[in-house]
């Protein structure tokens, strides 16, 4: 595994920002349009997500500055917002446990999962109507 996120610009600019870093997990190994690292920095965990196409990164950056704050604590915070001509990408915050995906859940944890969603969906429509 590469001991930084691509591109080398973003690895500059999370090692000001965090300082030094190291790689947990590399999500999309292979995707040549998103990128999403698992990172550690001082004993804190953070997601890097890289983005080829603004079209892409540009929804996720406006919900995460006017959204996510009403679902606390149950979404991750923007940290930082990386904007560059030929590449975008953010800096969240992780959230305590797994992403579901690893978590092998039983179908009826699925199914709750799935119902709390809703209801963070839910909350989301009524408030910004």
């Amino acid at each position: 595994m590469s001991n930084q996120v691509t591109p080398e610009k973003l690895h500059y600019k999370l090692s000001k920002l965090l300082g030094e870093y190291e790689i947990i997990n590399n999500y999309r190994p292979r995707s040549n349009r998103t990128g999403v690292w698992k990172i550690k920095s001082k004993q804190k965990f953070y997601f890097v997500k890289t983005f080829s196409r603004k079209s892409r990164w540009h929804p996720e950056v406006y919900a995460y500055q006017n959204w996510i704050l009403a679902l606390a604590p149950y979404a991750p915070e923007l940290i930082e917002v990386f904007e560059e001509e030929n590449w975008q990408g953010i800096l969240i915050s992780t959230l305590p446990g797994i992403i579901m995906r690893e978590a092998n859940l039983s179908i009826v944890q699925m199914e709750k999962a799935y119902f709390k969603a809703g209801e963070l969906t839910r909350l989301l429509h009524s408030r910004f109507k």
